[in-house]
């Protein structure tokens, strides 16, 4: 593809080449700056986030996670985080206490997936976070009240 990129590219003539070049430099900066830290996390501006993620394109490997956990690593060591889905991308970053049930959590991080649409509503709980990039924020942070929490599922939490 490159070569033959390349070869369609010599023929032009030197101010359409220059055009070619500087319209490439701009799209480059711009997602440079959209999509500064993770670049991992690129979607083609030419779709969107909204479509690949309901087409089930998109997959979170663990972008933004790190953001959550330095974020949480604020609140103190006392704090327990319940994280009920990429722990592993999760658990390097975070030096307070993690727990396995939601009842006894501080606080929940939950990111968006391919199988994972829209941010549910924990019951007791609501989102004092989102981490992303400039594009899409697919990565919130829950902070919950003392007692019983539970989880409800629900389409009308969506942010892209």
């Amino acid at each position: 593809m490159i070569l033959l990129m390349s070869r369609t590219v010599a023929g032009f003539n030197r101010k359409l080449l220059r055009l070619f070049v500087i319209c490439q430099l701009l799209f480059f900066t711009y997602a440079t700056f959209c999509y500064y830290p993770v670049y991992s996390a690129y979607i083609s501006p030419l779709v969107g986030f909204r479509r690949v993620l309901s087409w089930g394109l998109y997959e979170n490997s663990g972008e933004y996670y790190a953001n959550a956990a330095l974020y949480l690593n604020t609140k103190g060591r006392e704090v327990s985080v319940y994280v009920p889905n990429n722990i592993y991308s999760f658990k390097p970053y975070y030096k307070g206490k993690i727990t396995s049930e939601q009842a006894l959590a501080n606080y929940i991080v939950y990111g968006l997936d391919f199988d994972r649409k829209q941010f549910p509503i924990f019951v007791g709980c609501s989102v004092e976070r989102y981490f992303g990039n400039k594009v899409y924020f697919p990565v919130a942070v829950y902070r919950c009240t003392s007692g019983s929490l539970s989880f409800v599922e629900t389409k009308t939490t969506q942010i892209y």
